[in-house]
């Protein structure tokens, strides 16, 4: 199932290095007319444990406003 993008979201991605993750999705971005720079945040989570990694991307949600759900 593709992802759908609307100009209006906002992006996160968990993963490598933040230079790695812009070169990863630029094209996807550039398609939807998206500037993948401005419209995705991009978290750097290498040599991380598991929970680390968790509390930095719910950290991340938070700090861009989404609230959690439960």
């Amino acid at each position: 199932m593709p992802i759908s993008f609307r100009r209006s979201d906002r992006w996160s991605s968990a993963a490598c290095a933040p230079n790695m993750q812009y070169k990863m999705f630029r094209d996807a971005f550039a398609e939807k007319g998206m500037d993948v720079k401005r419209d995705m945040t991009p978290l750097d989570i290498r040599d991380m444990s598991t929970e680390e990694a968790v509390q930095k991307v719910a950290s991340a949600l938070h700090e861009m406003g989404v609230k959690e759900d439960g």
